[in-house]
């Protein structure tokens, strides 16, 4: 995956600057301009900020590639997600996360930039988290920072449709945008455990071990705690932009 990434995104890279006398450029008006931006308005209500860019290769056809960049802090709805878990500890977890996304557009509709559309992606994502995970040892609590990061591979198809609102500025609307791959990361916490702390918190993370996608590992000793994991990945683009044409 990670080599099919990497020739995917160079492959694109190089589309973007086709020479102007090339066949497939001089299909595209000159005077309308073939770079578009676009800002992923949807995305703020995830605490994210999201641009894309885009660039005609063809009449119909655009390659490009998104950003997208989450400050860390807590989850987005934490505390809704919290109460459906019944786990008041993620509405304490914080975590961040950046991740490119290379891509083709194939519009369907009277010109590149216009109308419905299906798009091919890849996506690598990066995340870090951290919590002060809090269990229990003969009724008392204990507190165990554990932090981490991991990152997914992806591949995906996006299906949308992208309206011309006058002037340069347009709408896009990207409606569905499935995408699956894999994950690897790993989360520490370091802290002197004596043998009866060892032994809860060992009680309290086995359960991860049965987790029925991936494979999660837990060590456990007197330095503190470490957990990886690796396995399937499965995410969903969805989003509203406004982009400009030059």
């Amino acid at each position: 995956m990670k080599k099919s990434f990497t020739s995917f995104s160079l492959l694109l890279v190089l589309g973007s600057f086709f020479p102007g006398n090339s066949l497939l450029a001089q299909s595209v008006p000159e005077a309308e301009g073939r770079n578009l931006v676009r800002f992923n308005a949807g995305s703020l209500l995830f605490k994210t900020i999201s641009f894309e860019f885009e660039h005609a290769v063809a009449s119909r056809t655009s390659v490009g590639v998104g950003l997208r960049v989450a400050p860390k802090g807590r989850l987005p709805f934490s505390n809704a997600v919290a109460d459906l878990l019944e786990d008041d500890q993620l509405s304490e977890m914080k975590t961040g996360n950046f991740a490119i996304t290379p891509q083709v557009r194939f519009y369907f509709g009277q010109g590149v930039f216009k109308g419905f559309y299906l798009s091919p992606f890849l996506r690598a994502a990066f995340y870090d988290a951290a919590v002060d995970y809090r269990f229990t040892v003969y009724d008392q609590q204990r507190v165990l920072p554990l932090s981490g990061d991991f990152s997914a591979y992806t591949i995906g198809l996006a299906i949308g449709a992208q309206w011309h609102l006058g002037r340069n500025f347009y709408l896009d609307w990207a409606a569905l945008g499935p995408h699956y791959g894999f994950s690897k990361g790993k989360v520490t916490g370091y802290q002197t455990l004596g043998p009866e702390e060892q032994e809860a918190l060992r009680q309290e993370l086995r359960d991860l071990d049965d987790f029925p996608f991936g494979k999660i590992r837990t060590t456990v000793d007197q330095a503190g705690a470490v957990i990886d994991f690796d396995g399937p990945w499965a995410g969903l683009r969805m989003n509203v932009g406004i982009g400009y044409r030059f």
